[in-house]
Parts: C-alpha cells; sequence; structure tokens
C-alpha cells in the first residue's frame, strides 16, 4: 500500500482506492469486541510502526498536503478539492492509529516532517498571515478540511519535548490565540485538548496559563447555560485546564493541600473510555465486597465543575486503583489524575488492561515502582480479582494504622 506515487499517481484512481482501503482497515474487523481492539492495535505497532513504513507515511501526508494546499493566500485558486478530500481521509485514519500505539506516535514523532507539515497545513487552514480576520477564520468551514483532524495530530505528537519545543517556538500558539473565539464544536474541543496537554508539561505550562488563561476563562463562562453531549464535552476539557493551569509546582506543596482533617473514605477508579466496560465491572463486584468506590460515572452526575471534584476524589481516596493501556497513556485527563495522585502520595494499585502492554514515559515511572496486577485477560477472573481485594485491604490497614 505504502508504495508512494508518482505525481500522476496521487490523483489517479487507483492511489483513492489505495486510500480506501487504508480507511477500511480500521474497521475491517468489527465484532467480538476483543478482537477488533488486538487486530487495530496490531496494525499500528507491528506493520505502521515497523520499518520504512513511519517514513512512507509521512511522505504520502506531506505530498497530500503541498497537493492540497500550494500557498496560503485566501481564495478558492489556493487550495485543491480533490486532494484535500484524499488528505483528510488519510490523517483521520492515521490519527486512529496514532491514538492506538505509543510506538507509532513515537516513530512519527521522529520523522521532522510530519509535525512541520502538519503546521503548513494549519496555517493554509486558518489562512493566517499575521491578522486575525473572522473571514479568514471562515474559511475553516469553507475549504473541507476537517479541522479536528489536524489539532489531533498536534495534540498526539505534542507528548514529546522535542515537538512540545517546536510547538511553542512556532506560529501555532499565535494563530490558535487569534481564532479560538470563533472556532466551536469538535474543533474547539480539540484545540482545547491540545493545549491541556501542553499544560502537562512545566516547560509550557507558563506559556499556556500567560497566553492563554484569560481567553480560557471567558470561554468558560460562556458555556456554563450551554446544554448539549458536545457543549459537554469543552466544559470538561475548559474545566481540566483551568484546574491545571491554577497548579504551580513550584509554590504548592500537594500534601499541604490536603487538610489534616481530611477523611480517606473511598477507593478511586482511573481509566480511561476505552476501558469503560472493565472500570463498570470492578466497581460492581467490589461494591458487592463491601467496598465503598468512587467511580465517575455514579459520582460525577450532578457535578458543576467536572476536574475539581475529580481532584477532591483522589484527595478523599486511601487508595487509587489505574487501569492502564496505551489509551490510558495518550489521555490527558487519565495523564492529570495519575499524576495528582502521585504528587499526594496516594498508594497507587496499578492494573494492566492490554495483554504484555509496558508503557513508556510518565506512565511508566508510575507503573515501574508499583506490583501490577494483569486483568486484561491473561488470567482468571477470580485469581485477579481476589488478588486485588487483598491489595486494596492491605491500603485500607495502612489507612486505619495512619488515623489510629
Amino acid at each position: 500500500m505504502f508504495k508512494i506515487p508518482s505525481d500522476q499517481g496521487y490523483g489517479s484512481n487507483e492511489f483513492k482506492s489505495i486510500i480506501h482501503l487504508f480507511d477500511r482497515s480500521f474497521f475491517a474487523i468489527e465484532n467480538p469486541k476483543n478482537a477488533v481492539e488486538d487486530y487495530r492495535l496490531w496494525i499500528a505497532t507491528k506493520v505502521l510502526s515497523s520499518g520504512e513504513y513511519p517514513y512512507r507515511l509521512t511522505q504520502i501526508f506531506t505530498n497530500l498536503g503541498e497537493y492540497s494546499f500550494r500557498s496560503l493566500s485566501v481564495g478558492k485558486e489556493s487550495y485543491n478539492e480533490q486532494y484535500i478530500e484524499l488528505l483528510s481521509s488519510f490523517q483521520l485514519t492515521l490519527c486512529n492509529y496514532l491514538e492506538l500505539s505509543e510506538l507509532l506516535a513515537e516513530k512519527m514523532s521522529m520523522q521532522d516532517a510530519y509535525l512541520k507539515e502538519i503546521y503548513r497545513i494549519h496555517q493554509a487552514i486558518l489562512s493566517h498571515n499575521g491578522t486575525c480576520s473572522e473571514e479568514k477564520a471562515v474559511q475553516i468551514q469553507t475549504i473541507g478540511v476537517p479541522s479536528f483532524i489536524i489539532f489531533t495530530g498536534l495534540r498526539l505528537l505534542a507528548s514529546s519535548d522535542q515537538n512540545r519545543q517546536f510547538i511553542c517556538q512556532s506560529a501555532i500558539l499565535q494563530s490558535i490565540q487569534c481564532t479560538i473565539k470563533t472556532l466551536t464544536g469538535k474543533v474547539l474541543e480539540e484545540v482545547i485538548l491540545f493545549l491541556l496537554k501542553l499544560t502537562l508539561n512545566s516547560g509550557t505550562k507558563d506559556r499556556i496559563r500567560r497566553d492563554f488563561g484569560v481567553i480560557l476563562r471567558n470561554l468558560d463562562i460562556s458555556f456554563i447555560a450551554e446544554e448539549s453531549e458536545t457543549s459537554n464535552n469543552i466544559k470538561k476539557a475548559l474545566n481540566s485546564i483551568l484546574w491545571q493551569m491554577s497548579q504551580d509546582k513550584n509554590s504548592l506543596d500537594y500534601e499541604s493541600n490536603l487538610n489534616s482533617s481530611t477523611q480517606l473514605e473511598h477507593l478511586m477508579i482511573s481509566y480511561s473510555h476505552k476501558q469503560k466496560e472493565i472500570a463498570i465491572n470492578l466497581t460492581k463486584h467490589l461494591k458487592e465486597e463491601g467496598y465503598k468506590v468512587w467511580f465517575d460515572q455514579d459520582n460525577l452526575k450532578y457535578a458543576a465543575n467536572t476536574f475539581r471534584s475529580m481532584a477532591e476524589a483522589i484527595e478523599k481516596s486511601y487508595a487509587v486503583c489505574i487501569i492502564y493501556s496505551e489509551n490510558y497513556k495518550n489521555s490527558e485527563y487519565a495523564e492529570m489524575e495519575a499524576t495528582y495522585a502521585v504528587c499526594l502520595k496516594k498508594p497507587i494499585i496499578c492494573l494492566r488492561a492490554q495483554r504484555d502492554y509496558k508503557p513508556k514515559g510518565w506512565l511508566g515511572l508510575i507503573t515501574a515502582r508499583e506490583n501490577r496486577i494483569d486483568i486484561s485477560g491473561k488470567y482468571p477472573f477470580d485469581e485477579y480479582f481476589s488478588t486485588l481485594c487483598r491489595r486494596i485491604d492491605e491500603c485500607i490497614k495502612i489507612k486505619t494504622d495512619h488515623c489510629s
């Protein structure tokens, strides 16, 4: 598939069919759910991450970008709708695989041309030439590119310190600053998640706080009365980034954040959306055993500020169960929860939900110091559940001894 075509080949029906097959590869298997996830992960890690594939993916993306946007000027003559459709389909499927595989994201991060072309396409979409004209921002809606997939690409690559440095040195943040007030829906959500990813690094948090603090607070106020699934997702992202920007590692002693009279009330379950069913099942069985469990689906129904409530749940926990996988590693929300729990020196119980997964980066640091329990299906439920209960009982004993 990834034989790089000639100039003429990019416009051929054969290449269009190849792009369609790449898109369909993500949906080639529909059932059962475990087989679907295993297949997609195999494609991402064993195929797309191997050999010359990352280079070829980058080359195809770069060429499609150049054919789609030959200049940054405004006007129909500056873009080619035929190639934009191919570019959008290709990038959307690639982002789907990047979300699944830490290895693929790492390999693509090593391809400087990929990030630079994302930035160039971002400029072309916004038609940004140093002004902040709303007319030019409207171009996002008229040229047929789903802008959120460009920001998804930026967000997934922003885990790399080198990429963060490039992002902060480029004009990406300046152009977002100019246009964020005009963005809506999924595009706005992805932009906020991208900025949230940058605040998770102390080196870039100050820049985001300085340049976007007032803008994000005003956005938060404007969404208070909004009620829809999209609006709620945006509010959750806004709550999270505003909370994250309010934390200052240099001046805040995280442990002193807890009042000495704080009651350690429950076990908290931290998970990514992909492991929701596992989390629901574990919560059910733990409650049946008599444990008090804090689970967001049950406890956040009426919360006005999602992440503030989540932070309080971590503070009041005697232990935090982390159900981890590559999806957990790639989740900004999960990283915030796990990092805050570690800063508060909460006992962490690591539950590996993805078979043989060995995380790197921030999650690798957390899981390396704890004895994990494998809940990926490698062992019978009764076996790992009894181990989990013993671990929880140990945490309760430590809490009781500390309070006595």
